[in-house]
């Protein structure tokens, strides 16, 4: 008797729960009239999606028509589903809203290639070389970079340094005479040398190959993302580049027979500073317009950065003990903030890459010189094959 009494009360809670549930559905039901325009059918709707969901309708389709059938006492979800599937919307339903957007339209296949691009489009290369060394270098060392011309540089021995890197600098310069204290040096000697005294560190070397009058970008370093909140409350990742960027936009002009390089050029020093309340970017950037000769190179300096680097100084051993014995650490040393301010500088050098029809004109008399030399030598091992055979 017992059990029949608890099956009878589950029955009846059953029973309750369901017609309570199907009330709240009836309650979520929507009735739109024929020729209601589909913008308003969705907000009309998003009002039952919020109620029971807490989900808005985002509509990003640009289709404004009208729904050519009547709904009646349809149930929200249902009456959003029907109207996405009869007009070709795309549905996707994300952690805070619906998105409503129109179908990716398959379009054809276009080239990636302009109309002005043909096999006899000139390219242009660039080397780049990345030298970091303290703020202060160039003036100690007396590094001229406004003077680079053929690869060289002038540089002033007289400074007040160190006499090894004088001696080092007249040495690899060849220069049997100083004038006024100044000697030209090769700029890839000079950073040898200053790389051999610790004065400064190369920190990149790329390549780059560009079609003329386009755009090309080399990134030494790496991304790092902050989190955001779209409108409709989803947790998004935004990215930004840091590091080392140059970007280039080579165009290859030509008159009277001459040809030379309008080098657009941009350099950026970028590194993320994060904090408590927000992370900031240090940037240091510089850009550059210049024309210059087939292998001319030029330099882009003045890209300054600041590193801080913190040192314990006090009495060894105690000053490194851990703070739970009795502070004596802090009673022993203290933390001291050494900032430092480093020097970027770029040297590029930008040189025309022969087209691909002067390439290919180039390899075919060595393509049919090794055929000729190769039917010689199958010819000679079988002739030594048959004096071989025959002996």
């Amino acid at each position: 008797m017992k059990k029949i009494i608890i099956i009878l009360s589950f029955l009846l809670l059953f029973s309750l729960l369901t017609a309570e549930a199907k009330q709240a559905r009836t309650e979520n039901y929507v009735s739109l009239s024929i020729g209601t325009s589909i913008p308003d059918a969705f907000r009309a709707i998003e009002i039952l999606s919020q109620k029971e969901t807490g989900k808005k309708i985002i509509n990003l389709s640009i289709i404004n028509t009208k729904i050519e059938f009547p709904i009646n006492q349809m149930y929200w979800k249902d009456a959003l589903f029907l109207i996405i599937k009869l007009n070709d919307l795309v549905l996707e339903e994300l952690p805070g809203a619906f998105k409503v957007k129109d179908p990716e339209k398959e379009e054809k296949k276009k080239s990636k290639l302009d109309d002005n691009i043909e096999v006899e489009t000139q390219q242009v290369k660039i080397s780049a070389t990345f030298f970091q060394t303290s703020k202060d270098m160039s003036k100690g060392i007396g590094i001229d970079w406004s003077t680079v011309f053929n690869g060289d540089v002038n540089a002033r021995v007289d400074f007040k340094g160190g006499s090894g890197v004088a001696n080092d600098i007249i040495s690899a310069s060849g220069s049997t005479t100083i004038d006024n204290g100044n000697v030209t040096i090769d700029i890839n000697t000079l950073l040898k040398i200053l790389e051999a005294r610790e004065i400064g560190n190369i920190i990149a070397r790329p390549v780059i190959t560009v079609l003329s009058e386009k755009s090309g970008e080399i990134q030494v370093g790496s991304s790092f993302s902050i989190k955001t909140l779209d409108i409709a409350g989803n947790v998004a990742d935004e990215f930004y580049d840091t590091g080392l960027i140059l970007s280039v936009s080579p165009t290859i002009i030509e008159k009277d027979g001459i040809e030379a390089i309008h080098l657009e050029t941009r350099v950026e020093n970028s590194a993320v500073v994060p904090g408590q309340e927000r992370t900031t970017i240090g940037k240091s950037q510089s850009a550059t317009d210049v024309l210059l000769y087939d292998g001319e190179t030029t330099v882009m300096a003045g890209l300054f950065s600041k590193d801080v680097t913190t040192i314990r100084n006090g009495v060894p051993f105690l000053k490194d003990l851990p703070w739970w014995i009795f502070g004596i650490r802090y009673l022993t040393g203290v933390n001291k903030e050494v900032q430092s301010e480093k020097e970027m500088v770029v040297i590029l050098k930008a040189e025309i890459v022969d087209t691909i029809k002067e390439r290919m004109e180039n390899i075919i008399p060595i393509t049919e010189q090794f055929e000729k030399d190769k039917k010689q030598r199958d010819k000679t091992i079988n002739m030594f094959e048959k004096m071989s055979f025959g002996n």
